[in-house]
């Protein structure tokens, strides 16, 4: 997939958002945990994002129907394969409902999604999280 100027800017600036975010958080990761919501793994399994406590996170929030999510999710998978390998753990929180639940896998075949994704998020996890009520949107723990 090539990436517009624009968009390679805009993948640099999240790459360095989120090395940035690592470095912080690293000393606050032990102290306190992130607050917990529990999803569905793509197996059908219950998750629970207190699993990850003392551990960098990067959880990005989105459906297949947003249209801002198309266009961010590429720069998700590039820092992902960017930082992955040096421990920080990212996943995929998708709202959509079960209307729509159905193009998931379409949607991470399309953007060669690797990291693991969590269903059935909902607005009330994004105001858990302390996130606006729109997606995209991403936060670090």
């Amino acid at each position: 997939m090539r990436l517009s100027l624009s968009a390679k800017i805009l993948a640099s600036a999240t790459l360095a958002l989120l090395s940035a975010a690592a470095i912080s958080f690293a000393a606050d990761a032990k102290k306190e945990g992130p607050t917990d919501i529990t999803l569905t793994g793509m197996d059908g399994r219950k998750v629970h994002l207190h699993d990850y406590a003392g551990k960098p996170v990067v959880i990005n929030m989105w459906a297949t129907w947003c249209l801002p999510c198309k266009d961010e999710m590429p720069m998700m998978v590039e820092a992902e394969k960017a930082y992955g390998p040096k421990g920080i753990i990212f996943i995929g929180a998708s709202l959509d409902d079960n209307k729509t639940k159905k193009n998931i896998p379409a949607f991470l075949t399309q953007y060669q999604i690797t990291f693991p994704i969590w269903t059935g998020a909902t607005t009330d996890d994004l105001a858990k999280l302390h996130l606006g009520e729109a997606v995209p949107d991403t936060v670090f723990f």
